[in-house]
């Protein structure tokens, strides 16, 4: 069993996997494990290795050395160097390892070429083409970010959560600032998506992960699969390319 641990800006995910399949995943605020990484990453029967891919400088060693006291196996860190099963249109010193790991994923779980939404702090649009191809894609604000910018940056509008109903005529301001996030990212992101099919003259199938996945695919029907799991699964996919012997 190997465990995998995907540190994002807001939340981290951690992942148990036995010969490719996940049997167990926990997910915790990121200030949490940088806090108090030993707490969540304990040695544990039948664990032997693990593998780390974090969009946070500040935690990964600390998380790192977490991991390696639980396993007693140095983990496998995915940083730009990082073998892995992709060809990488992309400059791999600016890639994020979330983004290497979604695509990783979407590789091998899903066939033929896919577009991946990422609904996080950040909004990422990933291209795979089904011969093994990480295009690249683009970088949106994600939903959180919209709202905490509009508070901060008016004297009136209040910061929401994007819980609720999302009509497009609202009546009162907390409703009209929630719909308008939403609306307006879905529609951008399915602009984008009618653009990369337009360019490559294909169609792409469309899975998204991230926190707000679930509420976007109510808004955006192009999603086909919503995956929580999915950069987990690509950096497990990773962590097997480079220790064969997992």
């Amino acid at each position: 069993m190997i465990l995998t641990v995907v540190v994002g800006n807001t939340n981290t995910r951690l992942v148990w996997f036995t010969s490719h399949r996940p049997v167990r995943c926990r997910a915790l605020p990121t200030a949490a494990m940088l806090n108090q990484p030993e707490r969540y990453l304990r040695r544990e029967h039948g664990v032997d290795g693990s593998a780390l891919a974090s969009v946070v400088p500040r935690a990964t060693k600390p998380v790192a050395r977490a991991l390696l006291r639980a396993t007693a196996i140095p983990p496998l860190v995915v940083d730009r160097k990082t073998r892995t099963m992709l060809k990488v249109a992309y400059s791999r010193g600016q890639l994020g390892a979330d983004r290497l790991c979604v695509a990783a994923g979407a590789l091998r779980r899903y066939p033929g070429n896919t577009i991946v939404l990422d609904f996080g702090t950040a909004t990422t649009v990933n291209v795979v083409k089904a011969q093994g191809e990480f295009l690249g894609g683009l970088i949106m604000p994600g939903v959180g970010v919209m709202s905490r910018s509009l508070a901060g940056s008016t004297a009136q509008l209040p910061a929401v959560q994007p819980v609720g109903l999302h009509p497009v005529i609202a009546h009162d301001t907390r409703t009209a600032v929630r719909s308008g996030i939403i609306h307006l990212l879905s529609g951008g992101v399915g602009h984008v998506i009618d653009s990369i099919e337009k360019k490559a003259g294909c169609r792409f199938n469309v899975v998204a992960t991230g926190g707000y996945a679930p509420l976007m695919r109510r808004i955006l029907r192009r999603i086909v699969r919503v995956d929580l799991d999915l950069a987990n699964r690509g950096l497990a996919e990773i962590y097997y390319v480079n220790r064969h012997d997992a």
